[in-house]
């Protein structure tokens, strides 16, 4: 736990975040629209809460990659590949679907909470610039890691919503 006025963790952090309204539309969209790795959106809005700004040669999304495509993604894709797969009659329930679909759900939330421990060990030892803790620096790290697309409104709307 963090003491008074300190930022929390990035995972504690990043689980306040993701609850205030409206901000899990924004991060989903984003991710559906092009492909974000939502964890290095909420390193990002992190990083300036706590003053830091991402540089041009920061680069947090080399110290997950292969993790997010080789353990994060593959439970995603076998969750969503199993919604509403239909089950034969004398065969195995929707619900014992859905049961497993639930079980891979808790392990892509575990897979993406010890991503975003990664991307905190990252943020420990890489050399950022200070900047104001404010929406600005937030959109502008944002920018950073959604260099696929900078000028998409949604970053703004969740600078915003996250400050």
């Amino acid at each position: 736990m963090s003491a008074p006025g300190e930022i929390p963790r990035l995972w504690e952090w990043t689980l306040g975040r993701y609850r205030r309204d409206g901000v899990s539309t924004l991060c989903l969209a984003l991710q559906e629209r092009h492909g974000a790795d939502v964890n290095l959106l909420f390193l990002a809005l992190w990083l300036a809460a706590r003053g830091r700004a991402l540089g041009p040669t920061d680069d947090p999304a080399a110290a997950v990659e292969s993790w997010h495509r080789s353990v994060v993604l593959p439970l995603r894709q076998a969750r969503r590949a199993m919604k509403d797969w239909p089950m034969p009659e004398h065969g195995p329930t929707p619900e014992d679907r859905d049961g497993v679909r639930a079980k891979l759900q808790a392990a892509e939330i575990e897979t993406e909470r010890l991503e975003l421990g990664l991307l905190e060990a990252w943020a420990a030892t890489a050399e950022l610039a200070g900047a104001d803790a404010d929406a600005e620096t937030a959109l502008a790290n944002l920018r950073r890691v959604m260099a696929a697309a900078p000028d998409d409104p949604d970053l703004a709307r969740l600078a915003d919503l996250t400050a």
